[in-house]
This record gives C-alpha cells, structure tokens and sequence, in this order.
C-alpha cells in the first residue's frame, strides 16, 4: 500500500534543538507501530512530522501543543511550525477502519465505494488497484479505473491510443504528424509576430531621414515567413506606395502564404493598379495555388468579384477554371436602386464596367428598394476566349453551346479495338 494511505511514521525536523523529540517518537513508533490519527506538521526551515493539535483554537504567536498516538506531548514555538496539514474527518476515519478491513478483492471493493462517497479519490484508486490486482475479472472494478475491454482484453484507453500511435500533447492525443504541424504553426506565429513589430518599425522611418533605408530594408526581406505578416499589414496601409512595396516583397518571396495574399489583394485591394501589380507578381513568381480561390470568386454574390476574378484567371492561363468560367458567363445579382418621385419609372442605359450595354440603373416611385439583376460578364467571356480557342468567341453568352464544346473536349476519343485484334 502506498505510504500516502497509511498512516507514516512520526518524523521530525533535522534541527538540532529537536533531535531529542524525533529519537524519542521514532523509538516509540517501532515498538508500538504506526500511529492511527495524526495531523502533518511543516517545520523551519525544513522537516516534518505527524501529530494531533491539542489547541486547534491558538492564537497566531502560541505555542502549538501536540500529542502523538504514543501519548507523547510536546510544545513547539509558533516560528517553528511553517504549515499544519490536518486531516479530515473522513480520511481520519479510513486510517482508523482500514486495519480491520479483510485483505480480498470484496474487502477493498467495499472500501473503495466507501472511499467514493467521501471524496477520498487516492485511497479510492489504490483499493480498486487491489480489487483487480486479487480479481483481475472483476468487471466494476476495471470499469471503474477506467478500463475498457477490447478483443477479449482489458486495456486503459491511454495504452489504446498509445498502440494506435497517438501521443499525449498538451491535454490532447494526437498523432505525431499533427504535433509536428502544430508546433511548426507555433514557431511560424513566433516568426511573425516578430515580423509584424519590425516591419511596422521600419515603416515609422518612411518618411524620414532614415526612409531610404527602411526602403532598402523591406525590399531585401528574403524570409518566407515574412509572408504572413505583410499579409496582414497590407490591407491596413493607406499609402498605395508602401502597399506596392509590400506588394513587390511578396512577389519576391512566392511562398503559399505569399501567393494567396497577392490574390486575396488582386481581388479586394481599392486601387486599381495595385490588383494589377497583384497579378503582375502571380503571373511572375507561378500562381497556380490561388486559381482555385479565384474559382470560387466567381460564384460571388457581388458583380465587381465576379469581374476581378474573371480577369485574374484569364491572366493566370490555368484551364482549370474553364468550366467555373462557363457558370459565370452570366450571373444574378441583388441591387438596391433608389426611389424616384411617386408613381414614376426610370430606367437607365448605358456600359458596363466590361464595356457591355445594358440596363445598369432603375429608380421606381417610393421608397429604396432591392432588385434583382442578370449580367452578362464580358470579363468571363474574354478569360473563357483566351483559355480555349479565339473561335469560340462566336458563342457569346451562351451557356449551352459552351457547354456543348466543353463536353466534347473532357470526352476521351474512342479507342476502336478490333485494330489490335
């Protein structure tokens, strides 16, 4: 049993003023045995032994009085004792009735039960140790432990997981491979908080006598995990030279984080040229692994996505999108148009952003109202045109024919085999 169950034997400070004390309770305690009750008293500097406090209701400078189980009283100065553990009602009855317990599988199962109720969790788990230790079959017991019974055997779900290959990371079971991704975003984190603060600090110099420097500087980051943090600053510059610099870096280093932060710019950026610089630097540096977020911009609820996105997979050259592309040749949009005098109409014609004709404005009498509008995206058109073949201009907007053509070309030509025959 694990000496926290029992009762320990009386101990006592190494100091020298209580030598006499510890030989007199030691020697007392191997003839008569461990004692039953006793409260745990901490010692300055050092030590410890084991008694029951005689004046619980002390005053903070009183001696502490203290009787052993032997009958032994002793007094102790109050700079003496650093701390009095004493035990609680509950654990001083189990060290009373624990001799009396029968030493089999039923005796220490009643004892761990009781030991529940009283919210003695060690003493618990060590009697149901023993109860499997004398009866390993004894279902309640393991189940109790936490054991679970696979293939005819009893295993702890740690050891389970443990023959699964799952390892034990801060709370959690996880595999390996994603300890080593965790830990690897970890230390990307770390990189670019520091990349954040010294970016920020050499933008605090553009502007200044040290700006051709800090120029100099952020135009000679090489580091891909630089990446993130001009990802997030990009959108938080309001001076388009700066954002074209940070622009520039990311072209430069190519990196994923890299690329999906110039296409997430070529998309949302305010400035026109800036989206073009965007491009610029993924038709530059390979921008293979943003097509398919730009797939997904075509199905956007707003139009101008619709258009930005258009252009960027037309300048990427990837046929991937072209079947994206043909969903998007025309496209429903809600717009909210505003309200004219009562009981008017007006309609306004005019082009579009990709040079269409077109209905792009209406105004009813009354009050602002959503209405909803079809486009036909001339930007989708031309992306289509320049991934496929110049005679396909001649199907326009038509979804069908484009349709038609695509399955054509996915279709394998067919293998007549009686030539190998």
């Amino acid at each position: 049993m694990p000496e926290s169950l029992l009762t320990k034997p009386t101990r006592f400070a190494s100091s020298r003023d209580l030598g006499w004390i510890a030989a007199l309770v030691v020697a007392i305690w191997i003839i008569w045995g461990s004692p039953c009750v006793a409260d745990l008293f901490l010692l300055n500097p050092t030590g410890q032994f084991e008694g029951e406090l005689l004046n619980p209701q002390r005053q903070p400078h009183d001696e502490y009085q203290i009787r052993t189980d032997e009958g032994v009283t002793i007094a102790l100065s109050a700079k003496r004792v650093k701390k009095v553990r004493q035990d609680s009602l509950e654990l001083k009855r189990y060290q009373e009735w624990l001799p009396k317990m029968p030493e089999t599988a039923s005796g220490n199962w009643k004892m761990a039960q009781w030991c529940a109720k009283k919210g003695l969790v060690e003493q618990r788990k060590f009697h149901l140790e023993q109860v499997i230790a004398l009866d390993p079959e004894h279902e309640p017991a393991r189940r109790a432990l936490g054991y679970v019974r696979v293939d005819d055997q009893w295993t702890l779900p740690a050891e389970r997981m443990k023959q699964r290959g799952y390892v034990r990371y801060r709370g959690d079971w996880m595999l390996p491979q994603e300890i080593e991704m965790l830990e690897r975003r970890k230390q990307y984190d770390e990189a670019e908080t520091v990349w954040i603060k010294q970016i920020k600090k050499w933008r605090r110099w553009i502007g200044r006598r040290q700006g051709e420097e800090a120029s100099e500087n952020l135009l000679a980051i090489k580091d891909p995990l630089a990446a993130g943090a001009l990802a997030k600053l990009i959108p938080r510059e309001d001076n388009i030279d700066v954002r074209s610099m940070y622009v520039r870096v990311l072209g430069q280093l190519g990196n994923e984080t890299a690329v999906m932060a110039l296409a997430k710019a070529a998309m949302e950026d305010g400035n026109h040229e800036i989206r073009l610089q965007c491009l610029d630097g993924l038709e530059r540096y390979g921008g293979a692994a943003a097509v398919p977020a730009f797939m997904e911009r075509l199905r956007s609820s707003k139009h101008v996505m619709v258009q930005r996105a258009a252009v960027a997979l037309g300048r990427l050259g990837d046929d991937r999108a072209v079947s994206s592309l043909i969903d998007a040749l025309v496209t429903t949009h809600k717009v909210k148009v505003a309200g004219g005098n009562p009981g008017s109409v007006g309609v306004g014609f005019g082009t579009s952003s990709s040079g269409d004709a077109g209905v792009n404005s209406f105004s009813a009498g009354g009050k602002p109202r959503i209405v909803t509008n079809q486009s036909k995206n001339r930007e989708v058109l031309d992306a289509l045109v320049s991934l496929t073949d110049p005679a396909n201009y001649s199907f326009q907007y038509d979804e069908v024919a484009w349709r038609q053509w695509y399955s054509k070309q996915s279709t394998p030509t067919e293998i007549n085999l009686r030539r190998f025959e």
